[in-house]
């Protein structure tokens, strides 16, 4: 039997699919079972079993689902702040790491998520500012070129009558 037939099954894409096929199998059977805390912790876990293959939306998802059945879960909290965080959506993050810390004060964990967050929103924000500012920049440059290369129309029509009376 030729090996190379079956290469295709080793794709990124097929692998991805596995993947979340997988995480999406084991998430509904744990989660169809028990009562809310039960729940809490299969929402919880399927959530991180989707972050751990980066799939931020789907944990957010889940996470999301996990406070509507209890908001006093302060992991649950900083796990959701975790992927705003990692999908770019810092004001979510802040929030979601601020009732973190609120509900458990004394996790230095929380508090450093919180602080990194915060770090991390005035760098993208930086960054933002920075990329706008350099698009203003170009486009200056670009007018500014423009006008040394431009044509003058009446000399253009002049040459043209010249060459029409020869």
């Amino acid at each position: 039997m030729n090996v190379q037939r079956f290469k295709f099954l080793r794709s990124p894409v097929l692998s991805r699919i596995g993947t979340i096929f997988s995480v999406s199998l084991v998430g509904l059977l744990v989660i169809g079972c028990g009562g809310a805390p039960t729940r809490v912790h299969a929402y919880n876990d399927y959530a991180i079993r989707a972050a751990q293959h980066d799939l931020w939306k789907e944990a957010s998802l889940r996470w999301e689902q996990a406070l509507a059945l209890d908001k006093t879960d302060s992991r649950i909290w900083n796990n959701l702040g975790v992927a705003y965080e990692s999908d770019g959506r810092f004001e979510d993050a802040l929030k979601s790491y601020r009732e973190a810390v609120k509900l458990d004060v004394g996790n230095s964990q929380y508090v450093r998520n919180l602080r990194r967050a915060e770090a991390n929103r005035e760098r993208a924000k930086a960054a933002k500012e920075k990329a706008a500012q350099e698009v203003i920049d170009e486009s200056q440059n670009d007018t500014d070129d423009s006008s040394d290369n431009s044509i003058d129309l009446d000399k253009a029509d002049d040459a043209n009558d010249d060459a029409n009376d020869e």
